[in-house]
């Protein structure tokens, strides 16, 4: 990697350091209230935004009034609840745009990496409460992050923000790598659906490195995966409902995932804007509130309106994925959604290298700065 900027894109790089930094310590168990780094969230689209009108005044009114338009749609979905996550990443998003994205997305990733390290350190070292939970007849470490569920999460994000930086085929030495590291996370967190994406992703990986998709018109139909994995989770929960027996078969494997987001539905059903859901974190069914069904967990807090928003960002992406003939970027796309199934990773936007990293692929859109090639996209995680 390598990361070079001229003076004038200081702001930006000070701005998106903020939002980053503030966004990462969200995960990290500090007695830090979540207003602080709401405000600092605040304070770097503000810097973001100076950029925009001080240094790059030139502005398309057309694009504008897109942005405009999508930023309302969000702020009247965002009432109820309160909840300005998306509206601070679109801020970020169309404040980024510009010929060095490349070298932004490069450098949110080693501070995100770096970071990741000094929390894993510090809670060795005793300076972070390094908490154990037994769950399942499993002990869970959370290493210094709020859940024992983050640590492998943040890895496996850096592990797809690997594979779209990396220029070369993979060799077996990366492989193992990835997987001894990932297997020392597993062995510290016992969360199984992380090891199972990880090691499908690093197959398809390594799979289409070396044979790339060429029949890409067979695929086409990829483009609707969002939308086919909102209906299938609802279809799921709504079998639950009527006793199917594979369903309480899969339900009972998955540690009732299906039965706590069919009650969930039930208790709270999907409305048209956001809404406030008291998440508990108990072991009882009856204490227990929480979804880790992205998209039932999306429809739930986000309503109709937010999750549409958020869907159609990623069938742009899987769009430009395909017309690009980009198989990796593909992958990596899909990984995500499909892991969205079992782990709630679409429904946390503080996770935002991930939402850069397949933001540079996107350049399909409106210019909306004149005379500078936007390759920003709005994409995948609170």
């Amino acid at each position: 990697m390598n990361i070079s900027f001229k003076k004038e894109d200081l702001a930006i790089y000070i701005g998106i350091a903020i939002y980053t930094i503030a966004r990462f310590i969200e995960r990290v168990n500090t007695n830090i209230p979540s207003s602080f780094w709401n405000i600092l969230t605040l304070v770097s689209c503000l810097i973001l935004f100076g950029n925009v009108i001080f240094i790059k005044q030139q502005v398309s009114f057309k694009g504008i009034i897109v942005y405009m338009f999508i930023m309302i749609l969000l702020y009247i979905d965002s009432i109820p609840s309160g909840a300005h996550e998306l509206i601070y990443l679109l801020i970020v998003i169309y404040c980024v745009q510009s010929k060095k994205l490349d070298n932004i997305v490069e450098f949110v990733y080693i501070l995100t990496a770096v970071m990741t390290l000094c929390v894993v350190i510090l809670a060795l070292i005793g300076v972070l409460p390094n908490i154990s939970v037994i769950h399942s007849n499993r002990v869970r470490y959370n290493m210094g992050f709020y859940g024992y569920d983050v640590l492998p999460l943040t890895y496996i994000s850096l592990v797809f923000g690997f594979a779209l930086f990396y220029k070369k085929k993979p060799r077996f030495c990366i492989v193992a790598l990835i997987m001894t590291v990932g297997g020392l996370v597993y062995h510290l967190t016992k969360v199984r659906a992380f090891m199972i994406i990880l090691s499908a992703f690093v197959v398809l990986w390594v799979f289409v490195s070396y044979r790339p998709i060429k029949k890409w018109k067979y695929i086409n139909c990829i483009k609707l995966l969002p939308i086919i994995y909102v209906i299938i989770s609802l279809i799921i929960s709504k079998l639950y409902e009527k006793h199917v027996m594979w369903v309480w078969i899969i339900n009972g494997l998955i540690n009732h995932r299906i039965s706590l987001q069919h009650y969930m539905l039930n208790k709270y059903g999907i409305t048209w804007l956001s809404n406030i859901i008291p998440w508990e974190m108990e072991n009882d069914i009856n204490s227990y509130m929480y979804v880790d069904n992205s998209y039932i967990y999306l429809m739930l807090t986000w309503g109709i309106i937010g999750v549409s928003l958020i869907m159609l960002g990623y069938i742009l992406l899987l769009n430009y994925a395909i017309s690009k003939k980009n198989s990796i970027f593909l992958v990596v796309v899909v990984s995500i959604l499909t892991l969205g199934i079992f782990w709630n990773i679409l429904g946390y936007f503080q996770y935002v290298e991930i939402l850069l990293y397949c933001s540079i692929y996107y350049k399909k859109v409106p210019k909306i700065i004149k005379n500078v090639k936007y390759q920003g996209e709005f994409s995948l995680n609170r």
